[in-house]
């Protein structure tokens, strides 16, 4: 709250125009929580990495209890008031196999989001997400994406981004590029740079052609 506050006051004496924006881990939505970002115009967005369990692998209490009934409650309530999230998904081995049904999840519920891919070298996914069935994986997610176009601006409803690539060799990042590459040709969208955020913005125009 001091933040937006400062953010207005400084705003309006310096003529700048502010847009805010909270990232959360989405366990503290409240009706006070969502009212505050509703008078604010405050966009917000989410972690969230799947439906139970595969979300609750990776994203837990210090009890270990998973957080995605909390998570999932304050959606809904923000969805209720006119204010949903966007929702930040971290792509990790544990829950891969997820992704697909999470995928027709968010779209159903017109829920905008981004996946990146976690390919780090630590104790947060140790098993390393295997590259092989993450794009066999995401084939499928992309491929529900086409069967359920979503009528919001595309370029504003998903973003593909990775995170974190370390100790590739020249022969993954060649089959890496290549999968992009041919997902480009199929889809009509321009998935070629695979370290940056990318965006669906052509799926309609070739849908209509």
């Amino acid at each position: 709250k001091k933040v937006v506050e400062y953010g207005k006051q400084h705003g309006e004496k310096y003529g700048i125009k502010n847009q805010f924006h909270l990232i959360t881990n989405g366990t503290l939505i409240t009706k006070e929580v969502i009212k505050f970002i509703r008078k604010n115009n405050v966009r917000i967005s989410i972690s969230l990495d799947g439906i139970g369990m595969y979300n609750d692998q990776q994203r837990f209490y210090p009890d270990q209890k998973g957080s995605f009934e909390t998570v999932d409650r304050g959606i809904k309530m923000l969805m209720d008031q006119d204010a949903t999230p966007f929702i930040l998904i971290t792509v990790t081995s544990y829950n891969l196999a997820g992704l697909p049904d999470f995928t027709r999840y968010l779209l159903k519920n017109k829920i905008g989001f981004r996946y990146s891919l976690y390919r780090g070298h630590d104790d947060r996914d140790p098993k390393n997400i295997n590259s092989r069935e993450a794009i066999k994986v995401l084939n499928q997610c992309y491929d529900i994406f086409e069967q359920n176009l979503p009528e919001n601006d595309l370029m504003l409803f998903h973003q593909f981004c990775d995170i974190k690539f370390t100790k590739k060799t020249e022969k993954e990042l060649r089959d890496r590029i290549k999968w992009y590459n041919n997902r480009s040709q199929r889809t009509g969208i321009n998935m070629s740079n695979f370290t940056r955020s990318t965006s669906w913005r052509h799926i309609r125009k070739r849908k209509s052609s």
